[in-house]
């Protein structure tokens, strides 16, 4: 379920799809816990939808389906336990690099983009620069500074702001978690995730 407070952002960026105005690379950045992850597989189903709506995916069409079934032909992502090293990097380009197998966009998404090593970021530089045709990359970060500043200068860049206190407890609520008091989430840095 899409939290209050990246609904807007993610209705934002369905609208510019729609355009076809959305940046070919995004930089999701905020401290851990904020919901970078949800809103970037929100926004990666929308893309990879083939009827998005104002609301962004359709959930009903091929698409949609493949991308809940985990097994969207079209949808990658880059994690490492450690480090993101270039061979990686690579190989997620590799996927980008040929036409979309559903006929539409592709997607490539690294959570821990700030974990990239100065060699996986370079070997990143040419797609950022020369995107394929209907690819987009969504990159995550906790700590946009660990960043190589060739990669920010070459992203579209929000900030995921921390949502207001009792937006989260009305959240978690919602979520089943109604014993949250203000000061567990403030021992939890105010991030619900």
């Amino acid at each position: 379920m899409m939290p209050g407070w990246l609904r807007p952002l993610l209705l934002k960026f369905t609208d510019r799809l729609r355009l076809r105005s959305l940046h070919h690379a995004l930089l999701l950045s905020g401290i851990a816990g904020t919901g970078k992850r949800v809103l970037a597989t929100a926004l990666a189903k929308t893309i990879l939808c083939k009827q998005v709506s104002d609301e962004g995916s359709c959930g009903q069409c091929q698409s949609c389906l493949l991308f809940e079934a985990g097994n969207h032909p079209d949808y990658h992502q880059l994690v490492s336990e450690k480090q993101l090293g270039v061979d990686a990097v690579r190989g997620g380009i590799q996927k980008l690099a040929g036409t979309a197998q559903l006929g539409n966009n592709k997607v490539l998404v690294i959570p821990d983009a700030d974990t990239m090593t100065e060699a996986a970021s370079n070997a990143l530089l040419k797609t950022l620069e020369e995107p394929t045709v209907n690819t987009y990359l969504l990159l995550l970060t906790s700590r946009k500074t660990a960043l190589l500043p060739t990669i920010l200068s070459r992203c579209e860049k929000h900030d995921i702001p921390l949502p207001a206190e009792q937006t989260v407890i009305d959240w978690l609520a919602a979520q089943g978690m109604t014993d949250v008091t203000p000061a567990t989430l403030k021992a939890y840095g105010y991030a619900p995730y």
